[in-house]
């Protein structure tokens, strides 16, 4: 018995051990971090994840894979610069080879792109493009068929049009239009299900006048995927753009009713009723969105702001005031709109 029990002792000591060693190996420790971030990233819990990757990183300052992951819950939070670091270092770090360092040189180009295409055309735009450039020769001299290096070439043509257009030269436009068009039709027959290469083909199309093309790829989209917000913004303003007005009022609509959740739609509709003379239908669209301000507490300051807009200030200051009275911590933010009056 004596035997018995000192053997359990021992198995448990050794137990602890083996634990205090785990704990202690970097390499193990650093994996740890990393699954424990990817399963808090999958439940959408960024912040969480962001802490895990950073203590990889600590664990090993070499680990590619962590910085990729760290880049990446960055860039869906839609803070871009911020991935930018991890986005190099991951690139340093990553085998060639493996889908990571791929997708993290695509989207430190992309970042470029951004960037360039916010600032103005001067030396520094030019030097982010043709970083972005850079990046699109490598992955076609890897693969002549890249993916990425394609729709690369295609996004830089397409910022190039919209300079040229910008400084009235209209044959470089028209030949960098033609070279977009081009690139994403040939990226899409890769990926025939890309959303965001299909909104960029339909901006494209709209940039050479092709409308009807347009609106199908926005179609397409919105098929695919009826919640994508950008494809339903950007087809009504083609619509406006074409004057095909009741067109615009049937995608907002569509909009509206295919994402519950989101209240940026309803603005827009009774912008066009006011625009159109429908003052009443704009008012009624209104009074709908702040129905909802037990979801969207804003929705009164949104209805006051759009008859401030539109100079009524009259019912501007009547939808404040009912909006101070049923969600009073939108105080502060009312006084700040009434004393823009």
């Amino acid at each position: 018995m004596r035997h018995v029990r000192f053997f359990f002792l021992y198995l448990c000591g050794l137990c602890a051990a083996l634990l205090v060693s785990c704990n202690r190996d970097p390499e193990i420790a650093k994996r740890k971090y990393l699954e424990n971030g990817n399963r808090y990233f999958s439940k959408a819990k960024y912040k969480e994840a962001s802490i895990m990757y950073r203590n990889a990183i600590q664990k090993d300052p070499k680990f590619g894979e962590a910085y990729y992951r760290l880049a990446l819950t960055e860039w869906t939070l839609g803070r871009t610069a911020n991935a930018v670091r991890p986005l190099e270092r991951a690139i340093e770090l990553l085998d060639k080879n493996r889908p990571e360092y791929r997708d993290a040189d695509l989207k430190l180009a992309e970042v470029y792109l951004m960037a360039a295409g916010e600032a103005s055309a001067n030396g520094k735009q030019q030097q982010l493009l043709g970083e972005a450039q850079r990046i699109s020769k490598e992955f076609l001299s890897r693969d002549e068929n890249s993916y990425e290096g394609h729709k690369l070439q295609a996004d830089v043509a397409l910022l190039k049009a919209t300079n040229a257009a910008r400084l009235g030269d209209k044959d470089t436009a028209q030949k960098a239009i033609e070279t977009a068009i081009s690139e994403y039709h040939r990226t899409l027959a890769q990926r025939p299900q890309e959303a965001g290469i299909k909104l960029s083909l339909a901006r494209a199309l709209a940039f050479r006048g092709d409308y009807p093309e347009s609106e199908k790829q926005y179609h397409s989209v919105i098929t695919q995927d009826k919640t994508n917000a950008t494809a339903y913004a950007e087809l009504y303003r083609l619509y406006v753009m074409e004057n095909k007005y009741p067109d615009g009022e049937t995608t907002l609509k569509m909009a509206i009713a295919n994402n519950p959740s989101r209240y940026d739609f309803q603005p827009l509709l009774a912008a066009y009723y006011y625009a159109t003379n429908r003052r009443g239908e704009a008012a009624k669209v209104l009074n709908e969105l702040q129905g909802h301000s037990s979801d969207y507490e804003r929705a009164y300051l949104t209805a006051g702001d759009f008859y401030l807009n539109v100079a009524n200030y009259e019912e501007a200051i009547r939808r404040y005031q009912q909006g101070m009275s049923t969600t009073p911590k939108l105080r502060c933010s009312i006084r700040n709109a009434l004393s823009k009056r």
